[in-house]
């Protein structure tokens, strides 16, 4: 006898049998019990769900059998490969003949957003005043692709993704009938890569049994079916949290050179940013696919800060939505790597693991006794990265839409020694900082710019304001001098000047020839309808 694979072997044939959609089976069981049954069904969802499942079992049950396969009144149609108006004009003659030796003659046509128009509107009729002995089942999952004429004529059941808890019981009972031998981590695993996919679930440890020789590993399910492996990918980061943009960008390489597509890395980068996201809420996470030896090397060791872990995972996201548009995907990454490092480097809560490193006093060398030095990215301050563009190419710098934040120093010395260039440099920081507690007062404190430092008076020079903006400064100075404490590690007062704004002339609005000739001038000019005034 052929191998059956699982996915057909471990087919539910009742309702009770099938996993994830409770809402659906107990709606279908009371309609029958009831003798409430629609003639028409919708049944749309995600792959692998178990809508065509479903739909057989609903046919099996109202017929009272229990092979659907050997009922000739149970048709199944294909509505990729049988969507033309012949094969509907077939179906509208069939139904004028009743069921042989069941009660419901039942049609199922899967994948029914695939007929044609011509089809769609030859069903049209049958759909709305059918025998009272035919039943018909949709399945699709576009139902945005049918037209409304159908959709109104059918009782609609939207089937959900299937949650990750419910795969790992169900491929943990197949595997103990099976009398396989697994790691829990496995089965998380392939739950956490199937998507809600029950199918995709069941063919991945078909492929994993096949590949082990006797216990399903985590190991043995990276290398079948090619993921990052775990400690590699923890390496990387540790390189990241050390600053080593050299060493974390040959790391990349050599997995790359490993055979793994930039797409696959770029989704385990997301995929393990994000289990660090879930140890630091909680360190015993459950819904994390590590191993303990990795959880507890990233809660000793990826000492990131939550924002930070945010930035990054927006930033992936970002990637991997414009990847099918860049050619070279590896160029990419290899910035998203150093916009990765210029996070790390421009949070000062860093620096002192960058400084006990070289001592070999910090938690993050406690597993290499002979640390890398890392490497020193220098940003400029008044510069942030744009996140939204920076990742292909850094054309378009926009600091005052994205702005990257210092974190609040932990030291307790106060320095009074800090020049009106330091305040300057670090002045879109602070309005960043202030941001994040009162959105009002940084959009206020926007308009500002600081002239100089007198006797410990910060002296803020307001331009084009009024006396209410100066009002709200004044009143929330200490949310200011706060900011300016945490960011440049310095006791100021504020004082607040009114200045005029400088009328620019006409010769000083021209545009010079160099800003003629920018690139990107064209284009603005194309999109607006506009020109360029001389």
């Amino acid at each position: 006898m052929s191998y059956q694979i699982l996915s057909l072997k471990w087919r539910p044939l009742s309702f009770d049998q099938i996993v994830g959609q409770d809402h659906i089976t107990r709606t279908l069981k009371n309609a029958i019990s009831m003798d409430r049954l629609a003639q028409a069904f919708l049944f749309s969802g995600p792959r692998g769900v178990g809508k065509t499942t479903t739909a057989r079992v609903l046919a099996s049950t109202i017929n009272d059998i229990k092979n659907y396969e050997k009922c000739l009144d149970i048709i199944e149609l294909d509505g990729a490969s049988n969507r033309g108006i012949d094969e509907i004009r077939d179906i509208r003659e069939s139904v004028k003949f009743p069921p042989s030796s069941v009660k419901y003659k039942v049609y199922i046509i899967d994948e029914a957003h695939m007929l044609t128009e011509q089809a769609f509107n030859a069903l049209l009729k049958t759909l709305e005043e059918p025998p009272r002995y035919i039943i018909f089942i949709l399945a699709t999952t576009d139902p945005q692709k049918m037209p409304q004429t159908i959709l109104s004529r059918t009782q609609r059941y939207d089937f959900m993704r299937i949650g990750s808890d419910v795969i790992v019981d169900r491929l943990k009972y197949i595997l103990n009938e099976e009398k396989l031998e697994f790691e829990e981590n496995a089965i998380k695993l392939i739950s956490q890569k199937s998507d809600g996919s029950m199918r995709d679930a069941l063919s991945m440890l078909d492929q994993i049994i096949a590949f082990s020789d006797s216990t399903i590993t985590v190991e043995n399910l990276r290398s079948a079916i090619g993921l990052i492996d775990e400690e590699d990918m923890y390496n990387f980061f540790e390189s990241i949290i050390r600053q080593d943009t050299d060493r974390a960008i040959n790391q990349f390489n050599s997995i790359l050179n490993s055979g793994i597509s930039t797409k696959l890395f770029i989704n385990d980068l997301s995929a393990f940013l994000n289990d660090c996201m879930l140890l630091k809420i909680n360190k015993n996470n459950r819904y994390t696919c590590i191993s303990d030896i990795v959880k507890i090397k990233i809660s000793k060791n990826l000492l990131f800060e939550m924002n930070d872990i945010l930035k990054m995972i927006k930033l992936a996201f970002i990637l991997t939505a414009r990847l099918k548009f860049i050619e070279n995907s590896k160029i990419s990454i290899e910035v998203l790597i150093v916009d990765y490092v210029n996070i790390v480097n421009s949070n000062n809560v860093y620096q002192k693991l960058k400084t006990d490193s070289k001592n070999e006093h910090s938690n993050v060398l406690i597993d290499n006794p002979h640390p890398i030095p890392a490497v020193e990215v220098q940003i400029k301050q008044n510069e942030n990265i744009n996140k939204d563009e920076n990742i292909c190419i850094n054309e378009i710098k926009n600091s005052d839409e994205q702005k990257v934040v210092s974190q609040p120093s932990n030291s307790s010395h106060i320095s009074n020694d800090t020049t009106i260039e330091t305040i300057k440099a670090s002045w879109d920081n602070i309005i960043s900082y202030i941001d994040q507690k009162n959105s009002k007062l940084s959009s206020f404190l926007e308009e500002t710019r600081p002239k100089e430092i007198k006797e410990n008076n910060l002296i803020l020079e307001l331009y084009n304001g009024n006396q209410f903006i100066k009002k709200v400064l004044e009143t929330d100075r200490s949310i200011i001098i706060n900011a300016i404490d945490k960011i440049c590690n310095t006791s100021l007062n504020i004082l607040v000047e009114m200045v005029e704004s400088k009328i620019v002339t006409k010769e000083e609005e021209k545009p010079n020839e160099e800003e003629k000739d920018h690139p990107l001038l064209d284009d603005a000019i194309n999109i607006f309808k506009g020109k360029i005034i001389s």
